[in-house]
Parts: structure tokens; C-alpha cells; sequence
């Protein structure tokens, strides 16, 4: 303890204000005036890598009030997620990092969805207070989804016949662009991800006066709660056929199978807490595996 204390008042200059924190000493810079690089510190200095950054970063303050602006300012609104070309953890972290009076105004949330996308978007109405409709779609040849084409039908039936007035549209597929067009009395918000979208369909929503932001810019931070409760349901799954598994693989199979991003450590860090304690019980004078949550 003795030893510890002096290395610690030698490099005192090392930890910031000057606080003990259990890590490896060196002169890294103002690493307290930026959390990127703080994070990445200190995932390294723990044998994992950092790059997850919608966890510590928000969206600002003008793209709040302007999704706020457009439901105050709707009759009627309503979110369309193209369940294919959006990611149900990233539209959670929207839903719960916005005023929850604001999103109470909104009538409903329809995700239009293909049995090829991931079970995540079951789990959605279980963690937000807005009606929640889920339309699966299926398809009639493999190579052919029709989520845009019912999309279409059903934000248009909506318009005429139910009252909607807005739409905020949960997409980064420019084919919903024909959707827009076809109801130009509509208001419309689109929301998409960086990755997956074009600068054609925003130069063409910008042209109409259509304001758009990114799911990526909401914190993510807070989701774990869905994103765990997806993983669990995905490893129940593999409860009848565990024997003969890998406890790492069949995590890295249960992220893959929900498309739940992580690290390697996370990853690891699921495994030992929740894959390698399965618990055989008898419940009912009957052998089940038992998930120690």
C-alpha cells in the first residue's frame, strides 16, 4: 500500500484534479476536456477498444426544438419506420431521449417490417408509452421486399381516411421520396442513419423544405435496457439446443442474430454474467435452464 501511495504522489500530475483513480499513469494531455479521447484511455488501458461514440454524445438543442416544432405545430402526427432500413435500438434512443409530453402528442408508431430484419423491433412497444402497431409483411419471392410499397399504402390510408396531418418518417431508403411526393398537403420529418443514406434523397429534402436529422445523433447510452432484454430472449431460443455449444460463440452469435453492436469485452463481459451461469432447476417437477438476471 505503502508503494502504491508513492508511485501515486509521483505522478499526481497524472490523474486528473489531482484524485486517485486505479489506472496506469502517463502524460496523455487534457484528457477530462474531451470524452472521446478519455474513453478510448480507458478502454485501452482495460484490453478493449472504444468506438462506440453515440455513448456519451447527444443531439443538440435545434434538433430537439425542431421535432418538437413539428408536433405542436401537427394536428395529427404519427412515426412510419421502414423497419429494413432503420435500427431499432438507435429509434429507442430517439424515443427516450426526447420530452416524453412531447412524444405523447404522437397518435402512434407503425413499423412496417420483413421477416428477414431483426427480432429487436418486436421488444419496441414494450419500452415506450406510444402505441405501438407492428406490420409484418411477407414476402411473395425471396428477392423481393414489399415493406415500401405497404408503407406507402398505409401512410397514404392514414392521410385520407384516419386524420394523420404528419408523418415523421423513419428511413435512410430514398424510395419513400415517392411516398412524399404523392401527399404534397402532408408535413413530413425524416429521420435516417448516416451510414445507410445519400446525399440525393437530403439535397431533395432540402429543396422541399423538409427537415431531416439522424437517429445517430441520440444517446445511446441509455438503451442497454432493450438492448439486454433482446439478447435474453435471442439466448432462450438456444436453451433447448445448448449442449455441445460454445459459451463465447453462442454469444457472439446472439449480437449477431440481434444486431446488438459491442466490443469484444462486452461481448465477454454478457458471456460470464449471463451465458456461463445458466442454471438447470426444476420447476413445476421439471428440468428447465434458468437466465440469472
Amino acid at each position: 500500500m505503502k508503494d502504491e501511495f508513492t508511485k501515486y504522489m509521483a505522478n499526481i500530475e497524472y490523474y486528473p484534479f489531482q484524485q486517485y483513480i486505479y489506472w496506469t499513469p502517463g502524460n496523455h494531455g487534457g484528457i477530462l476536456s474531451s470524452d472521446r479521447k478519455f474513453l478510448k484511455l480507458l478502454y485501452e488501458m482495460n484490453g478493449d477498444v472504444f468506438s462506440d461514440y453515440t455513448k456519451y454524445h447527444d443531439a443538440d438543442d435545434d434538433t430537439r426544438n425542431n421535432i418538437y416544432n413539428f408536433i405542436d405545430s401537427s394536428a395529427k402526427t404519427a412515426i412510419a419506420v421502414d423497419c429494413e432500413n432503420s435500427n431499432p435500438f438507435k429509434l429507442y434512443s430517439v424515443l427516450k431521449g426526447l420530452n416524453q409530453e412531447e412524444l405523447a402528442r404522437i397518435e402512434k408508431i407503425t413499423l412496417y417490417d420483413d421477416p428477414n430484419t431483426t427480432t429487436g423491433w418486436d421488444w419496441l412497444s414494450k419500452f415506450t408509452q406510444i402505441p405501438v402497431e407492428h406490420i409484418e409483411i411477407d414476402r411473395v419471392t425471396d428477392r423481393k421486399s414489399l415493406v415500401d410499397v405497404r408503407m406507402t399504402a398505409s401512410v397514404v390510408t392514414d392521410f385520407y381516411r384516419n386524420g394523420v396531418t404528419s408523418f415523421i418518417i423513419v428511413s435512410s431508403d430514398s424510395d419513400y421520396w415517392g411516398l412524399i411526393e404523392s401527399l404534397p398537403d402532408a408535413n413530413f420529418l425524416v429521420m435516417y442513419e448516416y451510414e445507410k443514406c445519400g446525399s440525393a434523397i437530403k439535397n431533395a429534402l432540402t429543396q422541399h423544405g423538409i427537415y431531416y436529422c439522424s437517429i445517430d445523433d441520440f444517446c445511446s447510452a441509455g438503451t442497454e435496457d432493450m438492448k439486454r432484454a433482446v439478447l435474453f430472449a435471442e439466448l432462450e431460443k438456444h436453451l433447448p439446443t445448448l449442449i455441445g455449444e460454445n459459451p463465447l460463440e453462442l454469444t457472439h452469435k446472439l449480437y449477431e442474430e440481434s444486431r446488438v453492436t459491442a466490443t469484444k469485452k462486452e461481448m465477454e463481459n454478457f458471456c460470464n454474467r449471463y451465458v456461463k451461469t445458466l442454471k438447470l432447476k426444476i420447476v413445476d417437477g421439471k428440468f428447465v435452464i434458468e437466465i440469472q438476471k
